[in-house]
């Protein structure tokens, strides 16, 4: 489990994701003038949500928030500065996802049914004490055993000082506080 290196969350693009925004913006500036205006943005809205039925006031709401220079229009560059940190986001929420899976065991594989606090059918993946250890010791993070129990305990949100596991979503708040993602 070496493989996995301390990673901060990432600020930047990848060319082939810039270059998916980019075709994006253009699909969408049908006239090819380089900004999309409030009817191209109707059609745009139309496209992505066709279940919502947005009015002529919702779409200019939307172009208000995106257009930053104020000309009632949506340039390439306001575009990227909207789309940038959702795509990011999501990355990395699938980095810490992916870390998820290396480290997790199903909770049954550590005690019985009767002995966790939610149904068997709930009963999904989690790291125990033992996959923080070990993502500890592949991050080389310097923390004890004791460290360890208490960020399940706190993160668990229990005050019982058996718990012994984090679920995904625990294990993602650990992750945002400590700024990986």
């Amino acid at each position: 489990r070496a493989d996995m290196q301390r990673r901060k969350a990432r600020t930047e693009l990848t060319e082939e994701q810039m270059q998916e925004i980019r075709e994006v913006f253009e699909t969408f500036d049908s006239d090819g003038s380089g900004a999309i205006d409030v009817s191209e943005m109707r059609y745009a809205m139309n496209i992505l949500m066709p279940e919502v039925k947005n009015t002529l006031e919702d779409i200019e709401q939307i172009m208000d928030r995106l257009d930053s220079s104020g000309n009632k229009e949506i340039e390439f560059s306001e575009f990227l500065a909207f789309m940038k940190p959702k795509i990011l986001e999501q990355d990395n929420s699938k980095m810490v996802d992916e870390q998820f899976e290396k480290f997790a065991d199903s909770c049954l594989e550590h005690h019985s049914p009767e002995e966790c606090n939610h149904q068997p059918e709930d009963c999904k993946k989690v790291i125990t004490w033992l996959g923080l250890k070990n993502i500890s010791e592949a991050i080389q993070a310097q923390c004890t055993d004791l460290e360890l129990k208490e960020i399940i305990r706190y993160c668990s949100e229990s005050e019982d000082e058996n718990a012994q596991y984090l679920t995904r979503d625990q294990f993602k708040t650990i992750c945002k506080y400590m700024q990986l993602y």
